[in-house]
């Protein structure tokens, strides 16, 4: 914990992790396993520009592929997708090759997230139905508007319409 004052904070925790690790391998005690997986998540939680944040979700995948794939395959997509220009991209990829082979659905699904489209129907000219003072395509691109934000970080979020304008068939369909 006092590591974390100081500017070498990264470094200490991160040298502890890989201790936990090695001292993990000796005696196969699952609390020092479970340490070292703490401390290289306390190195990409309090250091997340630190160069050895992408080291520490290697190490963390490395040491999670055999026991729990979703966790490995989890700490991995973090590392794609958050240092796509750090020095582990390149292994985190190969490993990510490698471990796609085991399980080819759950790979699917944390690196091919669903896709959602919202189509909000009517629009620019084409009012729907209305009433004394709405317009259902007015209700409806609200609704879709704010359906897209509550999903956009769950799941790739496609909008037919993100405005007042009247499309097509053709055209929300491409």
């Amino acid at each position: 914990k006092e590591a974390a004052k100081t500017p070498h904070g990264a470094k200490a925790v991160f040298s502890a992790a890989t201790l936990s690790r090695e001292l993990y391998r000796l005696s196969k005690r699952d609390e020092d396993l479970q340490r070292a997986l703490e401390l290289w998540q306390t190195v990409v939680s309090d250091y997340p520009d630190s160069t050895l944040a992408d080291d520490a979700l290697l190490k963390t995948a490395e040491l999670l592929a055999p026991r729990k794939l979703r966790n490995a395959f989890e700490a991995l997509h973090r590392l794609t997708a958050d240092y796509a220009h750090g020095d582990c991209f390149k292994a985190a990829s190969t490993l990510v090759a490698s471990l796609r082979s085991q399980d080819p659905s759950m790979y699917a699904q944390i690196f091919e997230p669903l896709t959602v489209v919202i189509d909000a129907g009517h629009g620019g000219n084409d009012q729907g139905a209305h009433g004394k003072t709405l317009y259902e395509k007015d209700v409806v691109l609200r609704i879709a508007l704010a359906l897209a934000a509550l999903l956009k970080d769950e799941v790739k979020v496609v909008l037919t319409r993100d405005a007042d304008v009247s499309l097509g068939l053709r055209e929300r369909v491409n």
